[in-house]
């Protein structure tokens, strides 16, 4: 049972349900549609990648 004293204390308040409301809509979104972001980042990705694998000695690649 709730206590007498936070009978009047609201679940959510409309500045939380504000900034809340954003966030799950960008949370459902990225979890059906992961590709729409995980495609934008490709790029950017891809160029990390290739300077990772350079900066890492031509011996030690060819170990793996």
């Amino acid at each position: 049972p709730l206590n007498d004293r936070y009978q009047t204390f609201a679940d959510l308040s409309f500045r939380e349900g504000f900034t809340l409301v954003p966030l799950a809509i960008i949370v459902a979104i990225l979890g059906w549609y992961p590709h729409a972001v995980l495609g934008l980042l490709q790029t950017s990705l891809n160029h990390l990648n290739q300077v990772v694998i350079a900066a890492i000695p031509a011996q030690t690649v060819a170990l793996h």
